[in-house]
């Protein structure tokens, strides 16, 4: 059941992102994601981080952030996109209708498993709105894979929408391994930020 495809025009490119509206959380393009995928797309992005790199990104929902990367104008070598079985028919239809499969990969990932299919590290991991609250006994799970999928010298952002106050507990984990940093505003694209959404980098 594909159902109301959100136009996102980016990098002089209209991508087709269909969403599904079957009570599965990811099948929507959340306004976290549109953050992210503004602030790829916008000069504030270190493009050197993309050109040529192995990029992934976890609990991809529709794709919207790992297709702007896919993008011919930004460069990357290889963009897998990933997130558990049921999502993965939705994730190969963005891909396919936007012409991106030569470069963007759908596979599964469920966090906590083996990634070593993946063949790490990857230069670049994105996350988008992976904090809701349902997802929290997930959290150890989640810093995990971060960790085994990324080396000291991989770049890892992650967009989060404030909406509760348990998400504390996720960046209290993410702290013990990792250090991270919110941007300002002002390196986000101006039409596509929000006071409760922050980007933050995250480094080993």
């Amino acid at each position: 059941l594909m159902s109301l495809v959100r136009e996102v025009e980016i990098l002089n490119h209209s991508l087709h992102i269909a969403q599904e509206f079957t009570g599965e959380l990811g099948a929507t393009v959340w306004d976290a994601a549109l953050v992210l995928a503004y602030y790829v797309g916008s000069a504030s992005f270190p493009h050197s981080w993309l050109h040529g790199k192995r990029v992934i990104e976890l609990g991809a929902g529709t794709g919207v952030v790992g297709l702007v990367c896919g993008l011919p104008d930004l460069g990357a070598e290889r963009v897998y996109l990933t997130d558990l079985a049921p999502m993965l028919p939705l994730l190969k239809h963005n891909t396919e209708t936007n012409k991106l499969d030569k470069t963007v990969m759908v596979e599964e990932l469920s966090w906590g498993s083996d990634i070593s299919r993946f063949g790490p590290p990857f230069d670049l991991i994105l996350l988008s709105d992976v904090i809701a609250g349902c997802y929290s006994s997930d959290f150890a799970h989640l810093v995990q894979t971060i960790w085994d999928l990324s080396s000291d010298a991989t770049r890892i952002v992650l967009s989060y929408e404030l909406r509760s106050k348990d998400d504390v507990q996720f960046f209290r984990l993410l702290g013990e391994r990792f250090d991270y940093k919110k941007l300002p505003n002002s390196m986000l694209d101006e039409l596509y930020q929000s006071e409760d959404i922050g980007i933050f980098e995250v480094r080993r």
